[in-house]
């Protein structure tokens, strides 16, 4: 939270800036550097969202590709085992609680 405070001080002051002398700035015809240095701070502000997003995503896909094997390796080891070993009912309960 302290980089979203200290990145978004600095887009709310331009953002400010640019309201107040907007006059002066079209003036010297300057709006698009103005325009580009607030898609810059907006860019700096977003950046550590995206960062930890894409973290999350990676890990979400990771623990479900770690789910799905151990899911399919269970299941391999029901099915191969002799018959009798473990009852219909346990093999279902097995694959629910898995899911």
């Amino acid at each position: 939270m302290r980089i979203n405070g200290t990145t978004k001080s600095l887009v709310a002051n331009h953002l400010a800036e640019s309201i107040t002398g907007a006059i002066t700035i079209r003036a010297f015809e300057e709006e698009e550097r103005f325009f580009k240095k607030t898609l810059d701070l907006i860019d700096t502000n977003t950046s550590p969202f995206f960062h930890n997003f894409s973290t999350n995503e990676w890990l979400i896909w990771r623990l479900e590709t770690l789910s799905a094997t151990v899911l399919a390796f269970v299941a391999f080891c029901m099915v191969s085992l002799p018959p009798g070993t473990f009852s219909s009912g346990y093999k279902k309960l097995s694959q629910i609680s898995s899911t």
